[in-house]
């Protein structure tokens, strides 16, 4: 026991002051790591850390390349935030996070493409915010994944394609804001999105959920495959949005709303097959495609108007 608490010291400092032998590796972190500071440039002694007991905190790095190829267990939150040249992340072993993963204020990210592909369990939230995407495509989650608060994917800049798969989630999943590049003079590109949907975010702006037990009864081989958002799936205001699919979701347990969404051309619900509040479709000015084969019922309100098709 002596000789790990050691090593998680030498790592604690080899992170704070930049400089770390390649010769030496660390397997197992016991406590909170932080990663910060603008000297830390070289991740190798990182390569066979598999768990890291508490937080695991990358931030403020001048890391191009973060990759944890053997990580499979952060026992607190994983936060990933303000990284000015962070392009490429890679965490294909990791399997569960015990709180939040958060990926926020990166501005150089190129994509993200099965990015947590091995996850079983968040404990918390899943943020991603106000990222920006080079290539504009945001691919996440697994068939196995259970995140056991919300998942937000909010304000990032850039992103055109969201690809999503769980098993389960216990609150909202919310793609909101999300907005277009900057041209080729540099300026922003404004979202353009409708006035006509309220904000997830904003006061007064409460849905009301019925539960997964509100459903007709089922029998226990259908009870078991019930794969539920214990919430509601907000899409709106998303500027630049082309593409969306929600994967592996049978059950809504509240509104699904997906509302002034300007560029939004086609969405993959194909696992849903029950709503039990309501559905509302409305102002994606693009939209051409919607894909819910296997959709049953709105146990709620129904409303689609002034979209494309």
């Amino acid at each position: 026991e002596g000789q790990k608490e050691s090593v998680s010291l030498t790592l604690e400092v080899k992170a704070k002051n930049g400089s770390a032998p390649a010769d030496q590796q660390i397997g197992m972190f016991f406590g909170r790591l932080e990663l910060v500071g603008s000297k830390l440039r070289d991740d190798v002694f990182l390569a066979e850390l598999s768990e890291v007991t508490g937080d695991l905190v990358v931030e403020s790095t001048e890391l191009q390349n973060l990759t944890f190829s053997k990580l499979k267990r952060v026992g607190g939150d994983l936060i990933i935030q303000s990284n000015d040249v962070l392009t490429e992340i890679s965490l294909p072993a990791l399997e569960v996070v015990g709180g939040n993963v958060e990926l926020a204020l990166n501005p150089s990210v190129q994509g993200l493409e099965r990015f947590l592909e091995s996850a079983r369990t968040i404990g918390g939230d899943l943020k991603i915010s106000e990222n920006t995407f080079g290539k504009g495509r945001l691919t996440v989650g697994s068939s196995d994944l259970e995140v056991g608060a919300g998942v937000s994917i909010d304000r990032n800049t850039g992103l055109r394609h969201v690809d999503l798969e769980l098993l389960s989630a216990g609150d909202d999943i919310v793609v909101l804001r999300n907005k277009k590049g900057e041209d080729l003079q540099g300026n922003e590109i404004e979202d353009g999105a409708e006035d006509g949907a309220e904000d997830h975010d904003s006061a007064g702006d409460e849905i009301e959920k019925d539960f997964v037990e509100d459903l007709p009864a089922v029998s226990a081989s259908e009870e078991e495959s019930i794969r539920a958002i214990n919430g509601s799936f907000i899409v709106q205001k998303n500027g630049g949005l082309e593409t969306l699919a929600l994967r592996g979701i049978n059950v809504v347990s509240g509104t699904v709303s997906v509302e002034s969404n300007e560029h939004l051309e086609a969405i993959d619900l194909s696992g849903l097959q029950h709503l039990c509040t309501a559905f509302q479709l409305n102002n994606n000015l693009r939209l051409g495609s919607l894909s819910a084969p296997r959709f049953e019922a709105v146990h709620g309100g129904l409303r689609v108007q002034g979209n494309r098709a």
